[in-house]
């Protein structure tokens, strides 16, 4: 691999950053932090959808319980929950 490029720095001279051999897992090693971290990025992907649809739920009962608090005409033998589940 070329060497790559470094910024100066206050502490250590470009030239000696340039020199300095970086020690990288072996390539086996490599790959299965990458099988990891893509399973853990697959992972957050699935929570933010769940976090989006509880969400979506909550605004949805929500609407449930208002729709009731300021209907006259709502039946009183139906809770939110089952109006919000009507409406879904």
């Amino acid at each position: 691999f070329p060497p790559a490029p470094f910024l100066p720095s206050p502490f250590l001279p470009a030239r000696t950053l340039k020199e300095m051999l970086i020690p990288l897992p072996p390539l086996p090693e490599q790959k299965a932090i990458v099988t990891k971290v893509e399973k853990l990025l697959a992972l957050c992907d699935q929570l933010e959808t769940q976090i989006t649809h509880n969400q979506t739920h909550a605004e949805q009962l929500m609407q449930a319980v208002l729709k009731e608090a300021f209907t006259a005409n709502a039946s009183p033998t139906s809770t939110p929950t089952e109006q919000a589940s009507a409406n879904a």
